[in-house]
């Protein structure tokens, strides 16, 4: 009887001993999970979702441009040209509210594509996800639902350039800047990109002032 306690009583202690050992095993288990999801998984999601997030800003803005530019910008409309008595130009006026109106439809334009993409997510390939990159582009695709938040703003910008004796090429653009603002679990980034959009360009002939008015 003595002796079955005892193998009873060493069985228990032998488990004890285990139960330490298993929980540190666990526990380095779930340490090494955490680390390796937030220096490497996290690391390839943002660096492939940059590539498609990209090209969906460029997508919004080609397609902000012919809709909001289905008719070419006329120069002489957001432009005027005055000359003095010798056929020099005296001063150049761009007219503020037309221009700030064209960018502001731009912008509105963008950020609604940008909406629509937001919710196709992106795709990663499996071998991305790895951390290695010998399998980085192998493997089914994965389609990540990853919560953005895009802005857009939109600022018009005056190009004087020579392109001739007294001959000078003004040129509008719009510039379009958004940022769309990456938000996965544990971490987050910010994508920002610019588009720069012709509105209407043309020669003046004769000299040109160092200033302009908007």
């Amino acid at each position: 009887m003595q002796c079955v306690e005892e193998n009873i009583w060493y069985g228990k202690k032998r488990k004890n001993k285990r139960r330490p050992f298993r929980s540190f095993i666990v526990i380095a288990i779930l340490v090494f999970a955490f680390l390796y999801y937030s220096f490497i998984i996290s690391e390839q999601i943002i660096s492939v979702s940059k590539s498609s997030i990209s090209s969906y800003i460029s997508l919004s803005v080609n397609g902000a441009v012919i809709e909001s530019l289905n008719k070419s910008v006329n120069y002489s409309d957001i432009v005027t040209v005055q000359k003095d008595v010798n056929g020099d130009i005296a001063f150049v006026t761009v007219d503020n509210v037309k221009t700030n109106l064209i960018c502001k439809n731009l912008a509105l334009n963008t950020q609604k594509k940008l909406s629509e993409y937001e919710e196709k997510g992106v795709s990663i390939p499996f071998g991305s996800l790895i951390g290695l990159s010998i399998l980085s582009g192998f493997g089914r695709k994965i389609n990540l639902k990853i919560m953005t938040t895009g802005n857009c703003t939109a600022r018009f910008n005056s190009v004087f350039k020579s392109v001739g004796i007294n001959q000078t090429l003004h040129a509008i653009y719009c510039i379009i800047d958004s940022s769309i603002s990456l938000d996965i679990p544990l971490t987050s980034t910010v994508i920002g990109a610019s588009s720069e959009v012709l509105l209407c360009e043309s020669v003046l002939i004769g000299k040109v002032p160092d200033f302009y008015f908007t």
